[in-house]
């Protein structure tokens, strides 16, 4: 059965609405998803295929709280009988494990009054950009939990560092991502039992690879290198369409690069990634020897807001997966610097520890000055004032970034290979509902998603589809140490 809608005149919202109550939202689901994939940097991994980097499970039976269970087999490896031995006597079992994905609700709304809307002329504006701006926090979001899953679920196999450093505070300013360390990378990856993901089709032909995720200041080394270059120059093609010319990455031996670049926007919320913390000085930082705060946002009145998470990408904030799954209090040392881009001191920067992030706010336990006094001090961790390059005073707009002790500062990639993750769907997706208060005057407009993700566990609960390397970063036009 059909039904045929016949509409007379202009479209207006109002028209739409009163004649065909169901298209207006087919229309905000649609431009919501919309906006959710192109703010879900690994949407474009997602699929049902074993060869996929990101498996896709839907169930809409499964609500908040609830958990989709995967079954895992190994093969049979034993060692069997040779001629008359009777192979029952050494019978294999099965080894068979299990993973699973809970799923939750991930909701948020927005809210304008009538005032607004009547002082800023914009309430077609207002309400073409709602569904578009919910879809695109949607999206933004599971990029963040995908991200710190990988962060913070993985076995200790599943976190290696540039040049084979040990750990974070190993990493030195040449410790950056290369041609040599993506070779190396993936070959662990291959030992440990990964399998090149499915990354397109030539023809009736499978194109498998491992995909390297990486923001842009940790390919900028790559870019650079001399190794990179003289193979584009000696392997690419010729002329401009060579790599080199036209911008975009040649594949590694068997790796494409997808490069990751989130923006510095100008919302209330953090910016960098869970694979480059970074943030923007709120109050201004005024030299002295007390216990201080350092606050996000960009300006005062932004530091002012009560739930936005500035740091949530640095480390010891105890980030929410779920509302049973928070991430464990961690009290080790971190650091950071602040880098001046304005003022008498542009150019220069200040160096700080820390153990205290709750999202809003870093909690300053030493502070780098020219004389000891209070908590400052004349070195903290492995940096000692220079007063050609430091400085304790920041104005608003300096650029936070998170470093080790040495002041280094570090990022992430993520090698994926097939089933390098699960995302599963629940009873709702980008369903919207919407609420009025006070008269009608308050409008509120809600997009609530059930989903959750997890990694890819094999029967002896080892995760071999992925590896998160830790490297040295290059910011570009930012005068920051050099440590050799």
């Amino acid at each position: 059965m059909s039904t045929t809608v016949s509409i007379a005149g202009v479209n207006t919202a109002e028209s739409l609405s009163a004649q065909a109550p169901d298209f207006l939202p087919k229309l905000w689901k649609r431009g919501s998803e919309l906006s959710e994939q192109a703010e879900d940097f690994f949407s474009e991994f997602e699929g049902t295929s074993p060869d996929s980097p990101i498996l896709q499970e839907t169930d809409f039976s499964k609500d908040a709280g609830q958990t989709i269970v995967y079954r895992s087999r190994a093969g049979l490896y034993g060692d069997g009988v040779i001629g008359d031995e009777v192979a029952g006597d050494k019978a294999e079992q099965w080894r068979v494990g299990n993973y699973s994905c809970k799923v939750d609700y991930f909701r948020h709304c927005t809210e304008h009054t009538l005032r607004t809307e009547d002082e800023t002329a914009l309430q077609s504006e207002i309400n073409e950009g709602i569904p578009e701006d919910l879809g695109a926090w949607l999206g933004r979001k599971k990029t963040t939990h995908m991200l710190m899953m990988y962060r913070h679920k993985g076995n200790g196999e599943n976190y290696i560092f540039a040049n084979n450093k040990p750990n974070r505070e190993a990493l030195k300013s040449a410790d950056v991502l290369s041609m040599d360390g993506i070779v190396s990378f993936g070959q662990v990856m291959k030992t440990a039992g990964a399998r090149p993901a499915k990354v397109g089709m030539a023809g009736k032909n499978k194109i498998n690879r491992f995909i390297l995720v990486a923001v842009g200041e940790g390919l900028v080394a790559l870019k650079t290198s001399g190794a990179y270059r003289d193979a584009l120059e000696a392997a690419g093609n010729r002329g401009d369409t060579n790599y080199i010319f036209k911008g975009g990455y040649a594949d590694v031996d068997g790796h494409v690069i997808r490069e990751f670049n989130p923006s510095d926007h100008d919302g209330y919320g953090p910016i960098g990634s869970p694979m480059n913390p970074r943030a923007i000085v709120g109050d201004a930082i005024t030299a002295g020897t007390a216990t201080f705060d350092i606050t996000g946002g960009g300006s005062a009145a932004a530091a002012d807001v009560s739930n936005a998470m500035y740091f949530e990408h640095f480390s010891n904030y105890r980030f929410r997966f779920r509302p049973d799954d928070i991430m464990s209090l961690d009290t080790t040392d971190r650091y950071c610097i602040i880098y001046n881009t304005s003022g008498a001191s542009a150019g220069k920067w200040g160096f700080y520890k820390y153990v205290t992030n709750d999202g809003r706010k870093l909690v300053v336990t030493e502070r780098l000055g020219s004389a000891a006094s209070g908590i400052r001090a004349t070195t903290v961790g492995n940096v000692t004032y220079s007063a050609s390059v430091n400085t304790d005073a920041h104005p608003e707009g300096s650029i936070i970034i998170e470093t080790n002790s040495y002041g280094v500062a570090f990022g992430r990639s993520i090698l994926l290979g097939a089933k390098g993750a699960i995302r599963g769907y629940g009873r709702f997706r980008n369903r919207r509902s919407k609420e009025t208060l006070d008269g009608e005057h308050f409008k509120r407009t809600f997009i609530t998603s059930v989903f959750g993700q997890a990694p890819v566990a094999r029967a002896d609960e080892r995760q071999p589809h992925y590896r998160v390397i830790e490297h040295a970063l290059t910011y570009q036009g930012l005068n920051l140490p050099v440590i050799a």
